[in-house]
């Protein structure tokens, strides 16, 4: 897993076909975007700490999707 969680992004053909076709129970997926969103939440938190424990330069980085 990384910073981000995206392992948990990965949604299968069938939940998309379910979803298209109307057929979905749409809590579970509710219910891990909701996790995946209060663990980016807690990151970006993270993040923000250590940009205001020190004085270090503040590197530049770039996230590929």
């Amino acid at each position: 897993e990384d910073l981000l969680g995206r392992d948990e992004i990965k949604i299968s053909l069938d939940e998309i076909r379910e979803y298209f076709n109307d057929t979905s129970d749409l809590q579970p997926m509710i219910k891990r975007l909701e996790t995946m969103r209060d663990k980016l939440n807690l990151t970006i938190e993270k993040l923000k700490e250590r940009t205001h424990k020190t004085n270090d330069t503040i590197k530049e980085i770039t996230i590929e999707p």
